[in-house]
């Protein structure tokens, strides 16, 4: 069973300890993918991870 904590820094642990959750953007798409219900619009992924400025390939990024 994993538990996700996200008050703080996001986090994910098992029984066995923490597991390691990649790039700070990984981080990012999983903590946005727990606080919304249901499919997230691809340009509300982008939003989050990049900002105003996303990069040309944002959308490839994701994909």
């Amino acid at each position: 069973m994993v538990r996700f904590l996200l008050l703080g820094p996001v986090r994910a642990v098992t029984d066995t300890g923490a597991i390691t959750l990649g790039s700070p953007q990984q981080s990012g798409l999983l903590t946005l993918l727990l606080l919304r219900h249901g499919p997230v619009p691809i340009d509300d992924v982008v939003d989050a991870l990049w900002g105003e400025n996303p990069p040309a390939s944002a959308h490839s990024t994701v994909r």
